[in-house]
């Protein structure tokens, strides 16, 4: 952990040295993104596919699930996901889809559960996704309980967050993709966290949050009245491979990171 403090300790040098000479990065010129790009079905099916489905996901903290047989059920892009905490500790992740007919075996929300049992058939899976029972099974015919479990996604959980890649039989490189950034993310202590609840929010084209969030250019004024007309507009960057942390240099507090 000495390595990721002495980054850190790095980066507030960084964002104070930025205070004082009132700077902040700038690219030689300006990228101008044509409107399209927020619109257009075809190219949201591709960001689908290529991010969204492609990419571990944040769906869970550690803070939701602690105990053994605690598990959470969302759906993400159409994609009915289960989290669920094994008999050994471990998360493991699977499509919320019983095999015969594609009922979900859980519903929505968070709870505990030792076996999951599909509302339709009755078929149930334990928290490994072993199909460990089948309603008349005499009746419906030889099934190999062994390939009819629930179908695994890879998940990893790290810094408290659990990551989920919604495409079965993903091959991505998991260190690879963190570049180090979740040894950064440990610092924020999200698994000594306690956790309230969530919401659903229907809003505009994700690029168009994505966007804002990389602009500090609008604090002074957007958020006048919250942060302060006196927030700095300025940002410094620091990247992980695809990761990034946005810095503001901040009088009001030397530094502010997000």
């Amino acid at each position: 952990m000495a390595d990721t403090r002495d980054e850190l300790i790095r980066m507030a040098k960084r964002t104070m040295q930025g205070l004082a000479e009132n700077k902040g990065e700038l690219v030689d010129t300006q990228y101008r993104v044509p409107v399209e790009y927020y619109f257009d079905q075809d190219r949201w099916q591709q960001e689908v596919d290529r991010i969204f489905k492609r990419l571990p996901l944040v769906l869970g903290f550690s803070c939701q699930m602690r105990e053994v047989s605690s598990y959470s059920a969302v759906t993400v892009l159409g994609v009915p996901v289960l989290m669920v905490r094994g008999s050994g500790g471990e998360m493991r992740a699977f499509l919320n889809v019983c095999r015969p007919r594609g009922a979900q075996v859980a519903e929505e929300g968070c709870g505990k559960a030792r076996r999951f049992t599909c509302p339709y058939h009755a078929w149930s899976y334990n928290t490994q996704g072993d199909l460990v029972g089948i309603f008349e099974a005499e009746a419906f015919g030889d099934v190999d309980r062994n390939t009819h479990g629930l179908t695994t996604l890879p998940v990893t959980e790290r810094a408290g967050i659990i990551w989920v890649t919604l495409t079965p039989n993903s091959r991505l490189d998991h260190d690879a993709f963190f570049k180090g950034y979740d040894k950064m993310l440990e610092h924020h202590h999200f698994a000594d966290c306690h956790y309230a609840g969530g919401q659903s929010i229907t809003g505009a084209n994700w690029k168009v949050a994505y966007d804002g969030y990389l602009d500090f250019y609008h604090l002074p004024i957007l958020h006048r009245n919250t942060f302060g007309p006196d927030t700095s507009p300025k940002a410094l960057f620091e990247a992980w491979g695809p990761h990034q942390r946005l810095m503001a240099p901040d009088k009001r507090t030397s530094v502010n990171t997000l």
